[in-house]
């Protein structure tokens, strides 16, 4: 009576070993027309569909728009907008990332996510994706081909390329266009034959899928909306109607996303429609919901997963009622290679040492030795004998007791121990395979039972656990060259770089995950029982995340597998942690609720901290993603473990957490003005970012995107209401490129800068633009008059037509050399920036002396000729000729205003002469711009009248601002009264010579002439002595003053033969303001002070004339009153002048 047991490392699961169902192939299952969006309306192409396990995503190829769509009706149901695309192509879904692979622009493969439409740029793909594109979830790589194109491109998801496939013959007459992939092979559509076919992934075979009476552009799998019915679906779209059709395919075939299709098996439902309870009968079962108990297992291909170092134990016992024991134990064992549904060749079983029989490959002579067999009688070692028999194929093992001269198939045979007790032999496989273990016992007498067949399949493979990142991630290839460290796309092409000096550094963010993929693999797959891992957090040594390929190992890191540390008792017996965690295991599994665990897995972790010594950082992963809220380098450890207690080697990685998103700085290059109050720009203003990404992890910039909306002026003066606005339009992309704003008024400029793990900000910036350039406001000041019509025409020898020029009122001026010229600006509204600076350019006869007249003012001459000033500088003329002087404004923000170009005659200096409230005798110097009195005292409003007297005619005359006058003229060398109603200046401009003129010279009568004092620049004197003998010190002059002796100034009245005066006496009129005034007279003698030579004589004691002041002269005789220049005294004879002209 046979019985067999299962060791350590045994356990009872079901084979997968999937069959397709013989279904309908190319039935129309659904034809939906999708909907347009408003974005997408009238769009003429739509190449690419795709499948998010919910909704069809059909986009156009002339737009940046997505429609998403009902599978049911092809009703919209929303869209997404992809930015920075002109038009969308192929797509395909990836369920793995829960994102869109769309080729966008006929030729860029790019990774949107459709919560929100950002995308991530990947590759460019040779040959463009115009039709084809689709995800391989067996790989993580994509299919990508052309527009009808007869070339298949494979590439990993980083834009390598794989492989490029010639599908030339392969696909029908015609070439392709959509791609689909299912499991381990493609879908390949023809574009205009309107078939599919199924083609393995190398193309080594292809065949006819199914023919279809519809044009045929991208496809996408759906294992999901018509599961229902027991089918699966291929979707594809035409090109121009977006007539959408769903075709029948197999269930099971295809799945969606690029994942393998998935069985479903729910104990005791039929779900793929082939008339087997799904478990235990139906062989298409994946993973079983009951696997308690290995008998239920029998029949379903599989009765144990075993690893080589599982021992199997089998007991032939000799039943009652009369057993005569002696038993002995026959077998075969088969070798069925990796699975039952291909036949083992011949050439692989003679390889192993195999037998080839009729029912296939056998491994029992193998097996047929003492040494691979134990057997053990009432629990105690027994030697055994084995021997194979050639006629039955079965290898026989018993005790045995050795007998001299007796061989061993004859002490097998015949010579046994007498014994009563059960007989147990104990065996390991030696292959990884599946084997028929096939047995039966026989007692001394030749009785056996009915052979046991029972299947095994040997796992000594340990399970195979993937690492990956869903949402930010970002993968940075770094080489080194010469010990320098460069990117990897500085070297693509360069010489002397080798490949092995590069390596890859990974970064997320604090919202991506870290999930762990892990499988137990073919060919024997007992199943997945835990994942394990640990994650260490480094915050002040980098080396690990920053040289993964040097420093993130086992060595490097100190790190020891748990499951090899030995756990060991005080009786120095010794088991492995994994051993203690199996029996942890399994005690949770019956009390973790008991305990009050909240779940088995805390259950296990707990009990193996505290009964295993597993260090704490030790975690079980429960298949949820993974946070990581730590900005730092991260070590993560992990290992999965199969339902045998197979184990992987310990697998680490190590990545960057960058939670800081990147900084920006908004530049303006130039033309740019900022007050207390607002920023000022202009339509010249450069614009561009300064962005970076932040330390301590930065993964580096991605992209770098603005947009400019206009808002009201407010947000332009307040920097928080600036920040809660939120601009529209499009976004567009920062290449380095300037930008600049042409429209005046105040802007939102956002820019949003994003990094290499999808952190992005908007840093946002308030300014007005400032378009309006300011006007010229020139001013001309005092002594100024229009420019006479003589003036006009002299002028014209250096600028022609300058009468003409002169019609225009405020064009032409007459002014002396320190008429101060007002270059003022006007910045219009609505949004000055204010003034920066005037250019301005100035001719001398007809010759540009700009540069001259730009060294005194210490301005900067530029490009166009002009010298540069800061505005409000009072301008003067340097020379007495005509003059042409052109200036612009210049505003902050670079705005030139117009040109404002005027003349001018420039002639003798201005003259400032103290009127007090009543009576003031004066005089003027020279000839006066405009001798009209009316033009010279206009400006005054405390003017009662002004008066002269005519010796020559012997009369009064009089100038009144209303009322009747008979003064016309105001003219150098005559004295004049002007009656004041309250204190004011007078401004007078001229000079005493003009060419082609006679100087001024007045007649005079025998007895009293009013006269006046001729010139201002040749006698200069540091006071007015007479003012302060009158007036007292604090009435003393305002200014510098000009004048002479009274025997110089009055020297062409003097007898030029015996050098005596013709005048008797001389008196001025002091009005010394704060009604003090009176009268002074002049002595043209120095007063004899003794010991005084002629030198300190003259300087100290001689009267003087002053310019500006009035005169009552009583002359002897007839005479005319001219500028003198010589001063002959004839007491000494000497030629005498003032002092700084003439030395004494």
């Amino acid at each position: 009576d046979p019985s067999i047991f299962v060791g350590e490392g045994g356990d009872a699961v079901c084979e997968e070993n999937p069959a397709l169902n013989a279904a309908a192939q190319g039935d129309n299952l659904r034809l939906i027309n999708g909907e347009y969006s408003a974005a997408n309306e009238g769009c003429s192409v739509n190449t690419g569909i795709a499948f998010d396990g919910t909704n069809l995503l059909v986009p156009c190829w002339y737009t940046n728009v997505i429609d998403v769509l009902s599978p049911a009706d092809g009703s919209l149901q929303g869209t997404v907008t992809v930015p920075g695309y002109n038009g969308l192509n192929a797509n395909a879904w990836d369920a793995t990332r829960n994102k869109l692979w769309q080729c966008a622009d006929g030729n860029k493969v790019i990774l949107v996510d459709m919560s929100d439409g950002s995308s991530e740029f990947k590759f460019t793909a040779e040959g463009a994706c115009h039709d084809g594109l689709a995800y391989d979830g067996t790989d993580d790589t994509l299919w990508v081909s052309g527009d009808v194109s007869n070339t298949l491109y494979h590439y990993k998801t980083d834009g390598t390329l794989i492989e490029t496939l010639d599908l030339t013959g392969k696909i029908g007459g015609c070439a392709n266009s959509g791609i689909a992939v299912g499991g381990d092979k493609l879908y390949l559509a023809n574009n205009g034959c309107s078939q599919i076919y199924q083609a393995d992934k190398d193309l080594g075979s292809s065949t006819l899928f199914a023919t279809f009476p519809a044009r045929l552009e991208d496809m996408e799998c759906d294992d999901i909306t018509f599961a229902d019915q027991g089918v699966g679906a291929i979707w594809s779209i035409d090109a121009y109607d977006r007539q959408i059709n769903a075709w029948e395919i197999p269930k099971g075939q295809c799945g969606f996303g690029g994942l393998p299709a998935v069985h479903e098996c729910d104990d005791g439902i039929d779900n793929d429609g082939d008339n087997l309870t799904d478990y235990p009968d139906d062989p298409d079962c994946d993973s079983p919901t009951d696997d308690t108990e290995a008998e239920e297992c029998i029949g379903t291909g599989i009765d144990w997963f075993v690893t080589q170092d599982t021992p199997i134990k089998v007991t032939c016992e000799d039943p009652s009622p009369h057993p005569v024991a002696h038993e002995q134990l026959c077998f075969k064992v088969s070798y069925e290679g990796d699975s039952r549904s291909e036949p083992v060749s011949e050439d692989e079983c003679l390889e192993l040492g195999g037998e080839m029989t009729d029912e296939g490959c056998y491994l029992t002579e193998n097996y047929c030795q003492e040494e691979l067999f134990r057997a053990e009688i009432n629990g105690n070692p027994f030697d055994s004998s084995a021997y194979f028999d050639e006629e039955t194929g079965n290898c026989c093992i018993a005790p045995y007791v050795e007998v001299d001269g007796l061989s061993a198939e004859d002490a097998a045979s015949k010579v046994r121990p007498i014994f009563q007790e059960p007989v147990s032999y104990y065996f390991n496989f030696q292959e990884d395979s599946i084997h028929n273990f096939e047995f039966v016992c026989e007692d001394i007498l030749g009785n056996e039972n009915e052979a046991d067949l029972e299947y095994f399949a040997v796992d000594s493979v340990p399970p195979e656990s993937e690492k990956h990142f869903t949402g930010p991630q970002f993968f940075e290839r770094v080489c080194e060259d010469g010990g320098e460290k460069i990117l990897s796309a500085d070297t693509i092409g360069a010489e002397g770089v080798n490949p092995a000096d590069c390596w890859t550094v990974e970064y997320i963010d604090t919202a991506s995950r870290v999930v762990v993929d892990a499988e137990d693999p073919l060919p024997h797959p007992s199943g997945l029982d835990k994942t394990w891992y640990k994650i260490d957090v480094y915050d002040d040594d980098f080396s690990y995340c920053e040289r993964p390929d040097l420093f993130c190992n086992a060595d490097e890191l100190g790190a020891q597998h748990p499951y090899d540390q030995e756990l060991c008792d005080s009786q120095a017996e010794c088991r492995s942690l994994g051993a203690c965690i199996d029996d942890v295991q399994e005690y949770c599994t019956d009390n973790w609720e008991a305990d009050q665990y909240d779940s088995w897995e805390t259950c296990v972790e707990q009990e193996s901290y505290d009964s295993c010594g597993l260090s704490e950082d030790w975690k079980l992963y429960r298949g949820e993603p993974l946070a990581m809220p730590e900005e730092s380098c991260h070590v993560m450890q992990y290992f999965s473990v199969d339902n045998l207690g197979n184990y992987e080697d310990l697998q680490f990685n190590c990545f960057f957490v960058d939670k800081q998103p990147p900084a920006e700085d908004t530049l303006f290059e130039s033309c740019t003005y900022e007050d207390h109050d607002a920023c000022y720009i202009g339509s010249l203003t450069d614009i561009g970012s300064d962005a970076w990404d932040v330390e301590p992890h930065p993964s580096g910039l991605d992209t770098i995107a603005y947009r400019v909306t206009r808002v009201a002026d407010a947000a332009c003066r307040n920097e928080t209401l600036c920040e809660e606005l939120v601009g529209d339009g499009e976004w567009t992309a920062y290449n380095d490129t300037v930008f600049n704003i042409t429209e005046e008024s105040c802007h939102l400029i956002e820019v949003n800068v994003s990094d290499k793990v999808e952190k992005d900000e908007v840093y946002k910036r308030c300014v007005f633009v400032d378009t309006s350039a300011p006007a010229p406001n020139k001013t001309v000041g005092e002594p100024s008059e229009p420019m006479s019509e003589e003036h006009q025409v002299q002028g014209e020898v250096f600028y022609e037509n300058l009468s003409t020029t002169c019609d225009e009122e405020g064009k032409c001026w007459d002014v002396t050399l320190l008429t101060p010229i007002s270059l003022d600006c006007s910045d219009p509204e609505p949004h000055p920036s204010g003034v920066e600076q005037v250019c301005f350019q100035v001719g001398l006869d007809g010759d540009d002396v700009t540069e001259q007249y730009c060294d005194d003012k210490e301005g900067d001459m530029n490009d166009n000729g002009y010298c540069c000033i800061a505005e409000g500088t009072d301008f003067l003329f340097n020379e007495e000729s005509w003059h042409e002087l052109s200036y612009y404004c210049v505003d902050n923000t670079c705005n030139e205003g117009d040109v404002d170009t005027e003349y001018f005659k420039v002639e003798g200096t201005p003259f400032h002469i103290y009127l007090y409230k009543k009576w003031n005798l004066i005089s003027v110097p020279f000839v006066l711009i405009n001798d009209d009195p009316a033009v010279v005292f206009g400006d005054l409003e405390n003017v009662e009248s002004v008066w002269t007297y005519d010796s020559v005619a012997g009369e009064w005359l009089v100038w009144r601002p209303e009322g009747p006058s008979d003064l016309e003229h105001i003219t150098p060398g005559w004295g004049y009264w002007v009656m004041m109603k309250d204190d004011e200046t007078l401004t007078i401009g001229g000079s005493l010579f003009q060419p082609a003129k006679l100087p001024p010279s007045k007649p005079l009568m025998p007895g009293w002439n009013l006269i006046g004092t001729y010139g201002t620049q040749w006698q200069n004197y540091p006071e007015q002595e007479d003012i302060s003998f009158m007036c007292g010190d604090e009435y003393g002059p305002k200014e510098e003053t000009f004048g002479s002796e009274v025997y110089c100034a009055l020297n062409s009245l003097v007898d030029t033969q015996q050098g005596f005066p013709r005048w008797s006496s001389l008196w001025s009129y002091v009005n010394c303001g704060n009604h003090v005034a009176g009268w002074t007279g002049l002595n043209a003698c120095p007063f004899d002070e003794g010991s005084l030579g002629p030198s300190e004589l003259y300087k100290t004691s001689a009267d003087r004339m002053y310019a500006g002041r009035g005169y009552w002269v009583e002359m002897d005789v007839e005479d005319e009153y001219s500028p003198a220049t010589n001063c002959v005294w004839n007491l000494w004879n000497l030629c005498v002048g003032s002092e700084g002209f003439l030395p004494l």
